[in-house]
C-alpha cells in the first residue's frame, strides 16, 4: 500500500444501488462552491468552507437511502440552499441581538464581546442600578452630575442653592452606599 494516496472510504458500495457520497461531493464540489459563494457575497472565506462543511456533514450523516442515485446533484444543491438560508437567520438573530441589547442599554452596547464579557457586563449595570434605587435622591442627582456630567462640588451647590459641605456628605453616603453595594456582588 505504499505509494498509493490515502482515500476517504465511501459509506456505499458502488454496485449497491446506494449514492456514494464521497464521490458525490468530489464532483459536484465546484457547482456547490460557486453556489455557496454566490449567495453568501460579502460573508467571508470562512463562511463558504463553513457551509460547505456542513454540507458535507449532512450528505455523509442524513442522506442515507432516501436520495436515489442519479439526483445526488439536485439533494446536495438543496442542502447548500438551506445552508445558507439558515446562516442568514443566525446573523440576522445575531444583529437583532446587537440592537436589543444596543438600545436597552445592557452590555454597554455591544454583543462582539466574548460572552463571558457580556453577561459581566449586564450583571455589573444591574449591580449599579440596584445601588442607585437605594440611595436617596439627593445623593443620587449628586453622583451623577459629578461622576457622569462632570460638575464640580462647587457647581453642584450653586445650582442647588445649598452650602458646598452638604453636597460632600451627600457624596460620601452615595459612595458608601455604593461600596456596600458592590463588596456584595464582588
Amino acid at each position: 500500500m505504499s505509494g498509493s494516496r490515502s482515500r476517504l472510504i465511501p459509506f456505499s458500495k458502488p454496485d449497491s444501488g446506494l449514492v456514494n457520497w464521497s464521490d458525490a461531493l468530489v464532483s459536484h464540489r465546484v457547482e456547490l462552491n460557486n453556489l455557496v459563494r454566490k449567495r453568501l457575497s460579502g460573508a467571508g472565506e470562512g463562511a463558504v468552507d463553513d457551509i460547505l462543511q456542513e454540507v458535507a456533514l449532512t450528505a455523509h450523516s442524513e442522506a442515507g437511502e432516501t436520495v436515489s442515485p442519479g439526483s445526488e446533484q439536485a439533494w446536495l444543491r438543496q442542502v447548500a440552499i438551506n445552508k445558507v438560508k439558515d446562516y442568514w437567520r443566525r446573523i440576522e438573530r445575531r444583529g437583532a441581538l446587537e440592537h436589543k441589547y444596543s438600545t436597552d442599554g445592557g452590555a454597554s452596547g455591544s454583543i462582539s464581546k466574548s460572552p463571558y464579557e457580556w453577561v459581566m457586563a449586564l450583571e455589573t449595570t444591574e449591580v449599579i442600578n440596584t445601588a442607585l434605587d437605594q440611595m436617596s435622591a439627593d445623593e443620587r442627582e449628586a453622583l451623577i452630575r459629578k461622576y457622569l456630567e462632570g460638575q464640580t462640588c462647587r457647581e453642584i451647590a450653586q445650582s442647588d442653592g445649598v452650602p458646598e459641605k452638604t453636597i460632600e456628605y451627600r457624596l460620601k453616603k452615595a459612595r458608601q452606599t455604593m461600596r456596600a453595594i458592590l463588596t456584595k456582588f464582588i
